[in-house]
């Protein structure tokens, strides 16, 4: 049975901690001067200072865990197709309500993502 496939954050629903199939736009959120510590494959920290993610068609944003710099620039600006594991972070309960970030979707464990033609299904 093939994961389900998502293209808008209606279809999140359900999906949690699911293989699923994000279709949607890739893009790159530099983070200008400021990095973010993520654990390597290998087990070791590294810093990283470009966050990759796919864009729904209904404008939601898809985190992309810890994404290679050389796919980041290959595939930035086109339409793809990533097949990981959804994880939707709970809200923070212990924060000020201004101070408390959006949950963000994010795909982990990602064994593929694939340049797509315009259209899903063309």
């Amino acid at each position: 049975m093939s994961p389900p496939i998502i293209q808008s954050a209606s279809e999140l629903i359900g999906n949690e901690g699911k293989q699923v199939r994000i279709y949607g736009s890739y893009g790159i959120q530099d983070l200008g001067g400021y990095a973010v510590k993520v654990k390597a494959a290998n087990g070791s920290w590294k810093r990283i200072r470009k966050i990759a993610y796919i864009k729904l068609e209904d404008g939601t944003f898809i985190e992309l865990k810890n994404r290679p710099d050389d796919e980041m620039k290959a595939l930035d600006g086109h339409r793809v197709v990533a097949t990981g594991k959804l994880i939707i972070p709970a809200e923070p309960t212990a924060m000020p309500i201004m101070a408390r970030p959006d949950p963000v979707p994010t795909l982990i464990e990602i064994y593929s993502i694939q340049p797509q033609p315009d259209e899903v299904g063309a």
